[in-house]
């Protein structure tokens, strides 16, 4: 049987130095049998495992992965629940098992294994004493010497793991050369993918890991080729609708020998009309210049003339601003902290500049539209405030 034949990389001196350079150094990295790989991927369970059971049973270890996992409530708050539960019935149960139920949880809740860095973080810079509080004081230099220990043995097997398996991902790479990412930044962006699939592989569904990965390789590459294709960045989630929808839309005019309806199209892909609807016409695949006119002949008004602005100031900023300043101040004492500090800075009260939602939300570490909705809150109940001195006056 006669090998597939490769396509060649792109002719460019660097690249190709660049390419033959890293294709020598992982030519000598050995593949894995179907039977080293299994073993390979049953032992990093297992060291996983381990690292979780001794990280929650070292003092402090509990907690800790409480409180990580509770950062991202929404997403783990039945994690978050079961582990405050454990701390109350550790005492009521065998401890070893009850250990062990939960590090199969906090590893089945952490597929991209982010967890388990911050994890290994707090704990091992509280050991060494720096940034320490006194609830961390009794975690001993042989607990932190262990947890590294068995960390080092996660991230080692992982490597290897991911070594063997670098030769498919410019495999997978080569198919996109044709695209506008070289093939160095296009094997990167599959790497990452690659090591997404170590994280998420379990042996235990019975097929090769490279069937497995390649799925995840592809479509790191995919996402990156997708993000830096267009001037306007277009969410990877609406270019796969678009596919979707227009993959159906052709087969379905090729079925009925004519062009179908939105609701065909929405029946046969599972969605609603209204959304093939959006996704077809509603979204742009060309931007528009802000010089456009909307007449026809170039007469009428620029786009840019009739596009609001969010940030110019609207009629609750000159309510605002009609305030004398002091009196706006002494209003906003009855407020909370927060939304006076919300207030102050948005319309630059006590001689500050004016900041953006945006920079008043990254500051908070809320979204702008939450800023927004604080903001309209608060100047409602200074309406309320203002009028009746306003009347009495």
């Amino acid at each position: 049987m006669c090998a597939k034949q490769m396509r060649p990389f792109p002719k460019d001196k660097s690249t190709v130095n660049l390419v033959s350079s890293y294709m020598s150094q992982i030519a000598r990295i050995p593949l894995l049998s179907a039977e080293d790989e299994r073993r390979l991927a049953e032992g990093l369970v297992q060291a996983e495992l381990d690292f979780w059971t001794f990280a929650l049973a070292i003092p402090r270890g509990l907690r800790t992965a409480a409180e990580v996992f509770e950062a991202d409530v929404e997403e783990i708050s039945k994690l978050g629940s079961a582990l405050k539960r454990a701390q109350k019935e550790l005492s009521r149960m065998p401890k070893r098992r009850a250990l062990d139920s939960l590090a199969w949880h906090c590893r089945a809740e952490d597929p991209d294994r982010l967890f388990f860095n911050q994890v290994v973080l707090r704990l091992s810079v509280s050991a060494t004493g720096k940034h320490a509080d006194p609830f961390e004081s009794n975690l001993k230099k042989k607990d932190r010497e262990a947890l590294i220990a068995k960390f080092d043995d996660v991230v080692a097997r992982r490597n290897r793991f991911v070594a063997a398996n670098l030769r498919l991902v410019v495999s997978v790479a080569r198919d996109f050369h044709h695209h506008n990412l070289s093939i160095l930044d296009l094997v990167q962006k599959g790497n990452m993918g690659l090591i997404r699939a170590v994280h998420r592989f379990d042996p235990r569904m019975g097929f090769r890991f490279s069937t497995y990965a390649h799925w995840w390789i592809r479509q790191a590459i995919e996402r990156a080729i997708l993000n830096r294709g267009s001037t306007i960045r277009v969410p990877v989630h609406v270019h796969d609708a678009r596919r979707a929808i227009s993959r159906a839309a052709k087969s379905l005019q090729i079925e009925l020998d004519r062009k179908p309806t939105h609701e065909e199209v929405a029946a046969k892909v599972g969605t609603s009309a209204e959304k093939v609807e959006h996704v077809l016409t509603g979204i742009p695949k060309d931007p528009f210049s802000l010089d456009d006119t909307l007449g026809k002949g170039g007469e009428g008004a620029a786009l840019m003339d009739v596009i609001p602005d969010d940030n110019a100031r609207g009629p609750d900023d000159a309510a605002i601003a009609a305030i004398d300043g002091d009196r706006a101040l002494q209003f906003l004492k009855d407020f909370s902290d927060m939304e006076r500090d919300i207030m102050v800075r948005r319309y630059g009260l006590e001689g500050n500049p004016l900041e953006t939602l945006e920079s008043i939300g990254q500051s908070y570490n809320l979204s702008r539209e939450r800023i927004r909705q604080i903001q309209a809150r608060t100047l409602t109940r200074l309406r309320e405030m203002f009028e009746p001195t306003t009347a009495a006056s």
